[in-house]
């Protein structure tokens, strides 16, 4: 299970935690996936490989939460496939992470996250050209490495970055992937981003192991 840090601020931790569930929602536009928005979590499943199998937001009552964990899960074994569930300072019921190692469950990392107001930003000019394109041609990534991904070689990285195509032409108010280019036309930086009304979550950030420490 990945871990959101239950000492964020309750704001930000739970824009946090709905611009997940918004983009597993976004997730109903790419074939073979199917979401789940029910009243206690944001849940998908798919069988194909490298997909999103997770879970967000979960507040369960007191009273169900073992046979909704038992109901969700076998789901995933079904596909036979791993899934992850996103925890955070919204989690309900708060023992959660406890309740599920019960399951065979395991802490694979713990995230955190910063924030700032977008009216506030001040924005600097690269110092090398560059062009800065909204969910480009994603065809490029077969000739050139993705600068966050590196180079798509297996059935799950073809899969993630197709996952993002979808989503970038079937709702491109909602999710946009922006890749930067250099002088000649090479990816050099990339980021995902999920509008969720005045909140913007940013993923997928990289820039290129030729690109870094070079003014991009």
């Amino acid at each position: 299970m990945a871990y959101a840090d239950q000492q964020m601020t309750t704001p930000f931790g739970d824009a946090t935690e709905t611009n997940i569930a918004t983009i597993l929602r976004l997730l109903s536009h790419v074939p073979g996936v199917i979401v789940h928005d029910d009243e206690d979590a944001t849940w998908v499943e798919s069988s194909d490989t490298g997909q999103f199998n997770d879970l967000a937001t979960p507040r369960f009552a007191e009273d169900s939460v073992d046979s909704r964990i038992v109901h969700i899960l076998a789901h995933y074994a079904i596909r036979k496939v791993a899934c992850s569930w996103w925890l955070g300072p919204g989690t309900k019921p708060c023992d959660l992470e406890q309740r599920l190692s019960k399951f065979g469950f395991k802490r694979v990392r713990k995230l955190l996250g910063m924030s700032l107001r977008l009216d506030a930003l001040c924005y600097s000019s690269p110092q090398q050209k560059t062009h800065l394109v909204d969910n480009p041609d994603f065809s490029i990534f077969d000739r050139s490495p993705h600068p966050t991904f590196g180079e798509i070689k297996s059935a799950a990285e073809r899969t993630r970055l197709k996952t993002r195509a979808i989503l970038a032409y079937a709702v491109p108010q909602q999710f946009k992937h922006c890749v930067l280019f250099d002088s000649k036309m090479i990816p050099v930086a990339a980021a995902s981003l999920c509008f969720d009304g005045a909140v913007v979550g940013i993923y997928d950030f990289g820039v290129s192991d030729a690109a870094r420490g070079m003014g991009f």
